[in-house]
């Protein structure tokens, strides 16, 4: 059957009746495909809609894609790139050969037949086999690999002590669960559902590869949550985990004895003692409630519920790396899934494997042949004019006192700067992925890098720096902010498309690339941010007056939020995206404030350059699974974020009365 145009589409969509799209309010969401809906907005009414129209229009779903959008097209860019690397056996190299190597190795579909789900089988048959509460321990303490498969209840980070940012320390964190967020233990929601259908599809699938019957595949699906319906009200919830006071909350110092005396029969000291954690000389435990239930849990009556979590959090593991018929089922199940109509090919899927596993040696090669030199100097300067305009706007809040300000200005004088790649890299010459015809396989491959990635964390335990600083996937169309090395990351892959040319006016480099990385910079200033001083330690600076202000300024932002019907009649939540949101709208008032001292700023294109980065459209079944994203709808992050500002207003004549219009005391902008 032939495929509709995504333009055809959205027009015989506009003809359904608009009750069908919920009551969005004050904007419909035309990030979704049809929600236009003979929908013309002026920009005094929805300015994203009004600007992008067009755009959102004519577009259509690359293949493989459930979204289109500036960043989607930068991404296609480099994903010719590298798959042009990925193909050029020219290359020389051990950083060459490894990711040439698992290109292949992936691809080779007559190995793989076989070699995945042996291997597979036996891991499964280790717990099989496992009859009571002592031999479970013994898989549970089998070492790095098993727990590299998905053997255990628990998982780790090593990194920098949120206290005082020096030697790295270890965090224990809670049970993966299925469902992503604890609340959905209780009641599940429309986006809870679709997950739960997604996994259990893939799940049960697998598990039938493997040699379950479909009656014993479903029940080991149905005891795996019986499990963690056990633990799952002793865990964070999702909004709980993206509060600025998290840091806080996981800060639970204990020692191997204290993790002994809490964990009763669960062998949690044990499994870090096979796994070399145990030599820690700090130990953060997240969520102590979590172990506490755990080790009720653990127990002997509940050996069957324990076996199954473990089986079929071993088979989603490595749903991945068996045989073509299973590959193929799992594009299917994913394109469903987001609504894609074009599943990616089996080379795309390739690249996008080695992007993963490999993605220090791939940058190293990405950045050798495509990085623009010229290109990350001028970069570096437009960061550092940003940074000094932001001194400027922290010294005019008049809301903080002189103390504060200094502060505020200290850790901003203090940011490092990372563009496009780091100066080292990670080596990786150790690791040594060899080609089929010297008896690897697939699978094989897979372990030596999960192997070998365990190690280089591993050896970074209790001691300063880490290759966490800043390495790898520098072909990501993406910019971040890290808090606790205090740094501001525009890397490789943003730089290009449509956020950054050469010749670009000043207006559009300002409301593209400038507004991105003044929002990087924000993130240094916002609810979680601002935890964090210029070591990047978790130390407050803030005075307890101009504290409760900020505090103030942020939770009228989460109120605003929270008052937005984004998607039919569900909201995303204030309290997760806030940090976004603030981000957003700091970049682009710096930017405003650097506009003043250029003659003659052309205002509208500044502003509709903004709008046009942010140009998005994809499926329903997308925006549904990214409702719990922090990042707002970007039609919200654009239009909330402009009617903070006289200049927008004034550009456009937005008066009282425009759904634009947003009066003074009504703002939301912290800075």
């Amino acid at each position: 059957m032939k495929k509709l145009p995504l333009y055809l589409a959205a027009a015989l969509l506009a003809l359904l009746p608009s009750s069908l799209f919920g009551q969005e309010r004050p904007w419909p969401n035309t990030t979704v495909i049809g929600a236009m809906q003979n929908y013309n907005p002026k920009e005094s009414d929805d300015f994203y809609t009004a600007v992008n129209r067009g755009w959102i229009l004519g577009a259509k779903l690359p293949e493989g894609h459930a979204a289109i959008s500036p960043f989607t097209e930068r991404e296609l860019q480099v994903d010719d790139e590298i798959l042009a690397l990925l193909k050029d056996k020219s290359l020389k190299g051990k950083d060459a050969d490894n990711v040439h190597n698992l290109f292949d190795l992936f691809l080779d579909w007559e190995t793989r037949k076989d070699s995945g789900i042996q291997e597979l089988k036996k891991t499964l048959a280790l717990v099989e086999g496992a009859d009571s509460l002592e031999k479970i321990d013994g898989v549970l303490c089998g070492g790095k690999s098993l727990y590299m498969q998905g053997a255990n209840f628990f998982t780790f980070d090593i990194g920098g002590d949120y206290v005082n940012n020096l030697k790295n320390v270890l965090y224990i964190y809670p049970t993966n669960l299925s469902l992503g967020d604890s609340k959905e233990y209780k009641e599940l929601s429309p986006h809870g559902k679709n997950t739960k259908e997604y996994t259990d599809t893939i799940t049960l699938f697998v598990l039938k590869k493997a040699g379950y019957g479909q009656d014993k595949a479903k029940k080991i699906v149905e005891e795996k949550y019986e499990f963690e319906s056990k633990i799952a009200g002793a865990m964070m919830t999702l909004e709980e985990k993206k509060r600025p006071d998290r840091f806080e909350k996981i800060m639970n110092k204990v020692s191997i004895l204290d993790l002994e005396k809490a964990s009763e029969k669960f062998p949690i000291v044990k499994a870090m003692e096979a796994l070399g954690l145990a030599k820690a000389n700090r130990i953060y435990l997240t969520e102590p409630k979590w172990l506490k239930t755990m080790a009720k849990v653990y127990s002997e009556e509940n050996l069957q519920i324990l076996k199954s979590y473990l089986i079929a959090k071993i088979t989603f593991a490595n749903k991945g790396l068996l045989d073509r018929e299973t590959n193929d089922f799992l594009t299917r199940t994913k394109c469903k899934r987001d609504g894609i109509e074009l599943a990616p090919t089996e080379e795309a899927q390739a690249k996008n494997f080695v992007e993963d596993c490999l993605s220090t040696p791939l940058s190293k090669l990405y950045a050798k042949r495509y990085v623009d030199k010229n290109a990350k100097k001028r970069i570096t300067k437009i960061i550092k004019d940003i940074i000094k305009e932001y001194r400027t706007i922290l010294e005019e809040q008049d809301w903080l006192c002189q103390k504060t300000k200094e502060k505020a200005i200290d850790k901003l004088n203090a940011t490092r700067i990372h563009v496009a790649y780091p100066a080292f890299w990670d080596s990786y010459n150790s690791l040594n992925i060899l080609d089929a015809a010297r008896g690897e396989n697939f699978y094989t491959a897979v372990q030596k890098i999960r192997d070998f990635e365990f190690e280089k964390e591993l050896k970074w335990l209790n001691k300063i720096g880490g290759s966490a600083m800043w390495n790898g996937r520098i072909f990501e169309v993406n910019a971040f902010n890290s808090f606790t090395t205090n740094s501001i990351n525009i890397i490789a892959g943003i730089i290009g498309g449509n956020f950054y040319r050469p010749d670009m006016k000043d207006e559009e480099l300002y409301g593209k690339m400038g507004v991105i990385i003044g929002h990087e910079i924000s993130h240094s200033f916002d609810p979680t941010g601002s935890r964090f001083n210029k070591f990047g330690a978790m130390k407050n600076w803030w005075t307890e007056e101009d504290l409760a202000a900020f505090k103030k300024s942020a939770q009228k932002l989460i109120d605003y939020y929270n008052g937005i019907n984004s998607l039919g009649s569900s909201r995303q939540s204030g309290q997760i995206v806030q940090g976004e949101a603030a981000a957003d709208m700091g970049g682009v008032k710096v930017m405003l404030s650097l506009a003043k001292k250029k003659p003659d700023f052309d205002y509208k294109l500044f502003f509709e350059s903004f709008a046009k980065t942010f140009a998005f459209v994809g499926t329903r079944e997308l925006a549904e699974r990214i409702i719990n994203d922090p990042h707002p709808f970007n039609n919200l992050r654009v239009n909330v974020t402009v009617q903070q500002y006289d200049e927008f207003l004034q550009a456009y004549g937005i008066k009282p009365g425009d759904k634009m219009y947003l009066a003074p005391e009504d703002r939301i902008a912290i800075w």
